[in-house]
């Protein structure tokens, strides 16, 4: 799902017009340029950060609740697909905005390439998070004879802590992303 997500991530950019990728020339010069740098302390330097967390934590936050029921496998898949395609239109449009001077800032290897990295991090640790979540979600597939579903208290502990740790990570990596493009720009 991830891979081919990716792939049709891609081939989306063939269909989008110029006048397009003016706008996104536009974010992609906010986004490598001033997100901190009108930061004049930490407090604003977490709001920029926690808008750039925001959207992958509430795809792992979307994963986790739908563990808990029947719906597990399929919500799991469209977060999978949803961030796949993402990340493959942003990096195919980083990749065509390449050399290309956008407001005297001019994107290069060493931006594609940490933004590159980052997200393909964030997405395997998605990945992983998304696969361990359906493992525990299988445990609860499990009935009482009243036909209700039964959530051991040590399966529930499990998705608790796993999530936790995830998100953890997750806040950990937006800062080292935040960090250098903060030492880039």
């Amino acid at each position: 799902m991830l891979v081919s997500s990716l792939i049709m991530g891609c081939l989306l950019v063939r269909f989008l017009s110029d006048s397009f990728l003016e706008t996104v020339g536009n974010a992609v010069y906010l986004h490598f340029t001033l997100p901190f740098s009108s930061c004049t302390d930490i407090r604003s330097a977490m709001e920029n950060l926690l808008r750039f967390f925001a959207p992958t934590f509430l795809s792992f936050l979307t994963v986790f609740v739908f563990s808990f029921s029947s719906l597990n496998c399929l919500v799991s898949d469209g977060v999978l697909i949803y961030l796949g395609m993402r990340t493959g239109c942003t990096l195919t449009l980083l990749w065509r905005l390449r050399g290309i001077s956008l407001h005297s800032f001019q994107l290069q290897s060493t931006h594609l390439f940490l933004f590159s990295f980052f997200k393909f991090l964030i997405l395997i640790l998605l990945f992983v998070y998304a696969c361990l979540m359906a493992k525990y979600a299988y445990r609860f597939r499990k009935y009482a004879r009243s036909g209700r579903m039964l959530f051991p208290q040590k399966t529930v502990v499990a998705m608790v802590l796993s999530t936790a740790v995830a998100c953890i990570i997750l806040f950990v990596l937006h800062i080292i992303y935040a960090y250098a493009i903060y030492l880039l720009s």
